[in-house]
């Protein structure tokens, strides 16, 4: 699709050309008066507007205004990419943009660049457009483009065809997604990485954005601490031995946990929350990796993992406490039954400290018979270590979230999972 269709409207029926008539002519009445007019000259204005805006509809103008979508970022991104128009988008090289002290949160960050026009701090390409007034759209020839701020402060870059009316909206994220749309693999994730990506060009910290590198860095230290498992094998023997055929769930939930990092209101201690069902698990491994493992495979693994301490489960009285987490709960429970059975947890950062700390737990467990992630069982874990620990690894139940007894919360495990700890059921 070329990148006209996109600022083309649809054609109205007459029904809607009298609605849109009587809508247009009523803002532009309203603008004459704010600008002054009265009297005799104020009917002649009105007049005169009428007859503008008759000849506009009968030449298919028909002004519209609409914010960015998806679908129009996707549009000119093909569009600047096919005309090799990318390289106008060079941002600036700026050694260190000054953010207000009060700026913590990516929220505040995301409303400051909204409220403050940074087009052409960002990308020169824009300054034609620090003064004000229209010019040719940087888009495309056959539009015009100015820079407006609305009546709740945000800037936004407007691109208008002349022939349609239509204009369309953007803000400095949106044209941070369009510029390296190409670099943005999840879409789903275009707006933060659009975020992260103006914080980096303004080469800006703030106390967020620093949680979310250190979480980064956290989970890339664990990643690359298991790329060498030769070193592994050689100096944590134990552990080894139990999670070599588990480790490729352990390094998901790295890559999973990497590409959520929830806001730093939401952490426990501190490390990020990371929330997925085992069968979410399942069906990525299959379908991305075409690794074919039931749910509960899965779930013994994370028990295996949490074991060792190599993550850690949310304990039901945190889980509760945190609104955000409880009601997600709530919700995950009441509208997809299929994914009741969702980890709450946590990944710290790993070190020779607590690779030897979970050694010690590997080579106490294998001496007491267990070997394997599917011999983890809150009897196992009592008999071997004490209830404590038990609770640490099996304890995560949401009974008090869901208000249903722990009887008929295992009756139904039981029916439904077999050997599944229930405590996971939400």
């Amino acid at each position: 699709m070329n990148i006209e269709t996109i600022f083309t409207t649809r054609p109205l029926t007459e029904k809607k050309k009298k609605q849109y008539m009587y809508k247009e002519l009523d803002k532009r009445t309203k603008d004459l008066k704010e600008k002054g007019y009265s009297g005799i000259e104020y009917k002649n204005m009105v007049y005169k507007a009428k007859k503008n805006l008759e000849k506009e509809i009968r030449n298919g103008i028909i002004r519209k205004y609409v914010k960015a979508t998806t679908f129009h970022k996707e549009v000119i991104n093909h569009h600047l990419i096919t005309n090799n128009l990318l390289i106008h988008f060079q941002p600036s090289k700026i050694v260190a943009y000054q953010l207000p002290q009060t700026i913590s949160s990516h929220y505040d960050f995301t409303v400051y660049i909204s409220k403050n026009n940074l087009f052409s701090t960002i990308f020169p390409l824009f300054k034609r457009f620090d003064d004000g007034g229209r010019q040719s759209c940087i888009f495309t020839e056959n539009n015009i483009g100015w820079i407006s701020q609305d009546k709740k402060g945000y800037f936004r870059y407007c691109s208008k065809n002349e022939k349609t009316g239509k204009v369309i909206g953007f803000s400095l994220l949106d044209i941070v997604e369009i510029v390296f749309g190409k670099d943005f693999e999840d879409r789903n994730k275009a707006y933060q990485n659009a975020r992260r990506r103006i914080a980096e060009m303004l080469n800006v910290r703030y106390e967020e954005f620093d949680f979310e590198l250190q979480q980064e860095y956290k989970y890339i230290n664990n990643l690359q601490m298991f790329n060498d498992i030769d070193w592994i094998k050689k100096n944590f023997p134990n552990l080894y031995r139990l999670i070599r055929s588990q480790l490729y769930i352990l390094k998901w939930l790295h890559t999973f946990g990497m590409t959520n990092i929830l806001e730093k209101r939401h952490a426990i201690g501190s490390d990020s929350v990371i929330f997925v069902s085992c069968r979410q698990i399942a069906n990525d491994l299959k379908q991305k990796h075409n690794i074919s493992k039931s749910h509960t495979t899965i779930s013994s693994a994370i028990n295996l993992f949490a074991t060792l301490n190599l993550l850690h489960k949310i304990p039901s009285d945190q889980l509760k406490s945190k609104e955000f987490f409880y009601n997600l709960a709530l919700d995950i429970r009441k509208f997809n039954i299929e994914y009741n059975f969702i980890n709450f947890m946590t990944i710290p950062l790993y070190d020779i400290s607590l690779f030897s700390s979970a050694e010690k737990i590997a080579k106490c467990l294998i001496e007491n018979g267990i070997t394997t992630a599917k011999q983890i069982s809150r009897k196992s874990i009592i008999e071997t270590f004490d209830k404590e620990k038990a609770n640490k690894v099996f304890g995560v139940k949401t009974v008090d979230i869901l208000k249903v007894s722990a009887d008929e919360l295992e009756a139904f495990a039981k029916e439904t999972l077999g050997d599944i700890p229930y405590e996971l059921l939400l």
